[in-house]
């Protein structure tokens, strides 16, 4: 096993990662650094001397660190109370002198002028593995010159090559496995405006193993851009993409599709199981809510203006410079994603004076003009559940379509009419009740996955009737469980051709 896991460092599939702060409470992290997978930094329950380079196993629940203290690596050796020996650097904690790190700070700056490069690129985790290594070289061997390790350009380009074709061979394997017992792709569009590439990207979720959720990106392909975004053209590319991963169109039948309302991708997946994503509905509530039409009441236009405004002395703040006498930075928001547009408002009205006081100085005063800081505040207010409930349903760690129902009866409490509300607050919470009625459609899948959720298993939020429903369903699917062959059968129903 060892041989494997030193294989699977050499190819990348596995890297080194130090512990620190409260992860390291032992000083036996010092001398030793821990094997995770490459792709999500997770345990594999295997450590590495930082020396010698000796494999050990550990899980710190079951083998703990005494092996590793145990361990010997080099002619340096001490005695402890007990008689057991032991590497004497295991005591010593090395520092680096201040101006060593100065050195390393003057070469960052170096790379970073020379080779174009952000500054942040120092804090990134591949910076660091690249940086762990080189030293982990030169302590061994000495003075060398770094010419002599670094690889040609062409040389990284082949390996990251066969580093992706075995790790998509690895995530190929993880997925088909999967398969058999549920699991999900979420899929989205988009285009890239400035070269006029559409794109589509994919994206697995399913419990792994160890029981937990894991959510790997199978594919992100370029659409082609000689064929128009029909639902057939979209139904082809789904199938390639998928089948380069092993999954053939038999048994595509067995996973769950997620993805926005659009019309074309709908009809793309129609013959397959399918939900809207709930924190793109819920955008899409935001958006026709504060919609300016024909009919749209003055007051309205007026809320609308403001949000407006404020989008434009948040550019105005960035492109002058004005924003670092702030205390706090202000957002930009991205036009098709009303949560920063939630949070351009927010960092506006949180600092509503300090703009003010930065302004003046400039002689810009007027560019506040009509951003009133009462309705700034009150539609902020109003609009913040909205961006937490969509936040926390895209998370991709834990799992979230318990949150649909929860969210979707949290939210319509908030929008009740509440006592004392200004004309534009009353519309606003009528047009969001009835947008959510309409597009936050609740399937029987939802309810199912919050009677699952221990915590809500009582499911209080439904009436008897609705909720014996549920239950019943529940017991049939045990049922259907129970009696189902312990082998999927061999042939499975082909899906019904999408038409071009």
């Amino acid at each position: 096993m060892e041989d494997e896991v030193r294989e699977k460092l050499r190819s990348g599939i596995y890297i080194i990662k130090r512990k620190k702060g409260q992860a390291a409470k032992s000083n036996v992290w010092d001398r030793f650094s821990e094997i995770v997978a490459a792709g999500d930094n997770s345990s594999i329950g295997y450590v590495k001397c930082n020396s010698c380079e000796k494999i050990y196993k550990h899980e710190s629940h079951k083998t703990g660190t005494s092996s590793m203290s145990r361990h010997i690596c080099g002619g340096s050796k001490k005695k402890d109370d007990s008689g057991t020996s032991q590497n004497i650097t295991a005591f010593l904690k090395s520092k680096v002198p201040a101006h060593v790190k100065s050195e390393v700070t003057d070469a960052c700056v170096e790379l970073c002028c020379r080779d174009l490069r952000p500054f942040d690129i120092v804090s990134g985790d591949g910076f660091q593995t690249v940086a762990q290594c080189l030293i982990n070289i030169g302590s061994r061997y000495g003075r060398v010159d770094a010419s002599s390790v670094l690889p040609h350009r062409q040389t990284v380009c082949d390996r990251a090559k066969s580093t992706a074709k075995e790790k998509k061979e690895i995530l190929s394997k993880k997925i088909n496995q999967a398969l058999d017992c549920g699991i999900a792709i979420t899929t989205d569009m988009w285009t890239d405006e400035f070269n006029k590439r559409a794109y589509t990207a994919f994206t697995g979720h399913f419990i792994n193993d160890d029981w937990k959720l894991e959510s790997r990106v199978i594919s992100t392909a370029e659409f082609d851009s000689t064929l128009k975004k029909t639902a057939h053209n979209i139904h082809e590319q789904i199938i390639k993409e998928l089948h380069d991963f092993g999954i053939e169109p038999a048994r595509i039948s067995k996973v769950m599709f997620v993805s926005d309302q659009g019309a074309n991708i709908k009809a793309a997946l129609r013959s397959y199981k399918w939900m809207p994503c709930t924190a793109h509905v819920i955008n899409i509530v935001l958006k026709h809510t504060f919609d300016v039409k024909e009919n749209t009441p003055p007051y309205m236009r007026d809320v609308s203006d403001i949000i407006a405004k404020c989008k434009s002395l948040v550019t105005y703040l960035k492109k002058s410079g004005t924003v670092v006498q702030l205390p706090h930075t202000v957002t930009q928001e991205c036009e098709t994603r009303w949560n920063s547009k939630v949070a351009m408002m927010q960092s506006v009205s949180k600092q509503y004076r300090e703009i003010q006081q930065a302004l003046q100085e400039k002689d810009q005063l007027h560019r506040m003009d009509g951003i009133q800081l009462d309705v700034l505040n009150t539609v902020t207010e109003f609009l913040l559940p909205f961006k937490t409930a969509s936040e926390e349903m895209e998370g991709d760690t834990y799992p979230t379509i318990q949150l649909v129902v929860l969210w979707f009866f949290k939210l319509k409490k908030h929008c009740e009419p509440q006592y004392g509300d200004p004309e534009y607050m009353v519309y606003i919470r009528a047009q969001a009740t009835q947008l959510l009625n309409e597009k936050m459609s609740i399937s029987v899948t939802h309810k199912l996955g919050t009677f699952l959720c221990p915590r809500f298993k009582s499911l209080k939020m439904f009436q008897a009737e609705e909720r014996n429903a549920v239950y019943d369903q529940a017991r049939r699917l045990v049922r259907e469980f129970d009696s189902a062959p312990l082998t999927p059968p061999a042939s499975v129903r082909e899906p019904e051709p999408v038409p071009p």
